[in-house]
């Protein structure tokens, strides 16, 4: 029989959110600001022929990877799907496409913690509104899809 455990979390909006989650090791990563779109975050070299990242978006993606390597001090994959529930925070109501938002965050957590992202599985939560701050984003990344139950109280 599984406990569920209650773990706290700092949110975008300064506030701390209890997350209800079954037992494991889950990474949590928090940003204050809103993930740069994919749309944008790529430009093609004319001199090499290829796609390159701009430099906004190397930016963001080396914050990422900083901040996953940090969260993943010994943290072990098991060679199983990851779970990642991806929370946004918007300061309007402007629409966002969610999955333009986590290409970068992709390739950060891939580099920070040396795991392929061809194993991610995403669950995206319902954005928040929230008007007086300037938007940011939460990453719960869990080992596999049993471990990955996460509700936010």
């Amino acid at each position: 029989q599984r406990r569920i455990r209650m773990l706290s979390v700092s949110t975008a909006d300064g506030h701390y959110t209890s997350v209800r989650k079954i037992p494991g090791h889950p990474l949590v990563l928090h940003f204050d600001e809103i993930p740069p779109s994919a749309n944008h975050a790529f430009t093609v070299n004319k001199y090499i022929h290829r796609i390159v990242p701009t430099t906004e978006a190397k930016k963001y993606m080396a914050k990422v990877q900083e901040s996953a390597t940090l969260q993943a001090d010994g943290w072990v994959w098991h060679g199983s799907w990851l779970v990642l529930y991806f929370q946004l925070y918007l300061p309007d109501n402007r629409r966002h496409d969610l999955s333009n938002c986590k290409k970068l965050l992709e390739d950060g957590i891939k580099k920070g913690i040396g795991v392929d992202d061809k194993w991610y599985l995403w669950r995206d939560l319902v954005p928040i509104v929230d008007r007086t701050q300037s938007g940011g984003c939460d990453v719960f990344l869990y080992q596999d899809e049993s471990q990955g139950v996460l509700e936010i109280a």
